[in-house]
């Protein structure tokens, strides 16, 4: 989990979750409820069920979906109530509507809404697949407009899903295919949205390189556009571009420690070192911090160090912060409140947009890790250091117990 920036990557910050989807806890769906069925409990003073779908026109239905769709849980048992009662809910309400006489507006929002749902529900039914295939075989001789638009648009974020799985011939499918989708829909909002989230699922998915290419193609055809909007999209890119590349090439750091000082980056040049964005108001961060501390402890003598790079606007808090925790390593920090917090020139020139985003650089200054957090630290450590003695002392082992949670 990462905390993201909202001002510059609202569009990037949950890409993971709409495209994959979430990881839902397998449980039997129920049938939707009605409003008969809850017209007892609500003669009795009860809360009506958001889930109950009403009598009505297309439109009805359609402003029941969209308040459905809208429903965000806060709780582990919310999570579980929605997968429960929104896929049965809105699939029935669909089916309403493509019964009557809709409008190929109402159309259009009914087969999504019914497509977003099955997958949904393919976390709890083994058969939605089927279902899916069944719908989607249905939909070949729909003939209203955007149609056949909706279902390509479902079948590419299908493939995303398997990324995984996919030989580099059907990867690059999907990144032509993706392509494709802006020039016919001269750049829409929606798909372009759409464009974005894809490519930062494959790089949530830990494939750098492909995700480098992905963004580097959909830069290529934004730059190209007459929107101005979309042509800084583009632009945006560059330094997303320049991180993701960074695996087998150095890294540059620049600026200025909490004491004012210059940081002095070759200095570091044949230790492995871990250069970790990071802010105190961030959960994730927190939550990290003793396994990398923990790691400090058991390979700083052999080479390993850390160099943490904040993203804070507020230098007394990180202050207190690197005080308290007892930090050892450096810190950039900038007292530039132009350049601070996102704006560090650091973060702004790798198009860093979540945190914590930790890179890790071997003895000969170059990257070979966008991803060493957690287990995957120590492994990589081992890798380039050699297999570490545990340290004894009690002091330092409290000093990596207990985690945060964001």
């Amino acid at each position: 989990m990462k905390t993201f920036q909202i001002s510059r990557s609202l569009v990037f910050c949950c890409a993971t979750a709409l495209v994959l989807g979430f990881a839902w806890t397998p449980l039997s769906a129920e049938e939707p409820t009605t409003k008969e069925n809850g017209s007892d409990e609500q003669k009795a003073g009860a809360e009506p069920d958001p889930y109950a779908v009403p009598d009505g026109d297309a439109s009805a239905l359609i402003e029941f979906i969209e308040k459905v769709e809208s429903i965000r849980p806060s709780s582990q048992s919310e999570y579980i109530e929605i997968l429960q009662k929104r896929p049965p809910a809105v699939l029935a309400a669909v089916d309403r509507i493509l019964s009557g006489k809709p409008t190929d507006a109402q159309v259009l929002t009914a087969v999504k809404a019914k497509l977003s749902s099955l997958r949904m529900l393919g976390y709890v039914d083994p058969t939605a697949q089927d279902k899916i295939k069944q719908f989607v075989n249905s939909l070949s001789k729909n003939k209203v407009p955007g149609v056949a638009e909706v279902v390509f648009q479902f079948d590419l974020v299908t493939r995303v899903r398997r990324w995984e799985r996919l030989s580099a011939d059907a990867k690059a499918k999907v990144q032509s295919d993706l392509i494709g989708l802006l020039s016919r829909t001269k750049f829409a909002p929606e798909q372009v949205g759409l464009a974005v989230q894809v490519a930062q699922a494959i790089e949530n998915m830990g494939d750098p390189a492909e995700a480098s290419a992905m963004y580097s193609k959909l830069a290529t055809a934004f730059l190209k556009s007459n929107n101005e909007k979309i042509i800084g999209l583009g632009k945006s890119f560059e330094p997303m571009i320049r991180r993701l590349n960074l695996p087998g090439n150095p890294i540059e750091i620049n600026g200025s420690l909490l004491d004012g000082s210059t940081f002095d980056w070759p200095s570091y040049k044949g230790k492995v070192v871990l250069v970790d964005f990071w802010a105190t108001w961030c959960g994730p961060c927190v939550q990290e911090l003793p396994n990398v501390v923990a790691n400090y402890e058991l390979y700083h003598d052999k080479g390993f160090d850390v160099v943490g790079i904040s993203l804070d606007s507020d230098k007394s808090k990180v202050q207190e912060f690197v005080d308290n925790r007892k930090i050892p390593w450096a810190i950039l920090y900038s007292d530039d409140p132009r350049a601070n917090g996102w704006n560090h020139p650091t973060a702004v020139y790798y198009g860093i947009a979540g945190i914590p985003t930790v890179i890790l650089v071997n003895q000969q200054g170059k990257v070979v890790s966008l991803n060493a957090r957690g287990p995957e630290l120590g492994k990589q450590l081992e890798k380039l250091l050699g297999k570490a003695e545990a340290v004894d002392d009690p002091a330092n082992s409290q000093k990596a117990e207990g985690k945060t949670k964001s």
